[in-house]
């Protein structure tokens, strides 16, 4: 990817759910080296869809880093509702 090192935020299943910790997605973000933030929901392999609560955290979160582009990969987004 022309030269572009990934960096990854973990789910963890904790008490029967999918889950991630947004201080690790502010972490990766605080670099300062990322440029894109590549979204998947539903997520593949685990098929975790993130609540509303858990994409306004991100949204949040993304306001402080107003020069990393996010990808959105919503093709399914139509079957969470």
């Amino acid at each position: 990817m022309a030269g572009g090192v990934m960096k990854t935020v973990n789910l963890d299943y904790i008490d029967g759910k999918w889950t991630f910790d947004p201080d690790e997605l502010r972490n990766v973000l605080a670099s300062g080296k990322t440029k894109v933030l590549i979204l998947n929901n539903p997520h593949n392999p685990t098929g975790k869809i993130f609540t509303l609560e858990e994409l306004q955290t991100i949204s949040s979160i993304l306001d402080d880093f107003p020069e990393v582009l996010v990808i959105a990969d919503e093709v399914y987004e139509f079957l969470a509702h």
